[in-house]
């Protein structure tokens, strides 16, 4: 790659790996709105909701991974006992 090639590529770069979110007001009526909403007494059952598909992967993994250490050792030089 040309350096007259590597230029514009690193700015593009740098204009797609600037957060949005670094312009957005943090104490404004829609951020203190939005904040309300989030933290509000239904926070624990939102939370458990949010992270529900991620215990169930990880239960059915764990299931999985210990059902299958049960098996008996196989003999690896392939004699028969």
């Amino acid at each position: 790659m040309s350096s007259r090639r590597a230029h514009p590529l690193l700015v593009v770069f740098a204009l797609l790996a600037t957060p949005a979110a670094a312009s957005a007001c943090p104490d404004c009526a829609t951020a203190r709105a939005a904040r309300a909403s989030v933290f509000d007494e239904d926070f624990g059952r939102n939370l458990l909701t949010a992270l529900a598909p991620f215990l169930v992967i990880g239960l059915v993994t764990a299931t999985a991974y210990r059902s299958g250490s049960r098996r008996a050792p196989t003999n690896p030089t392939g004699d028969a006992r």
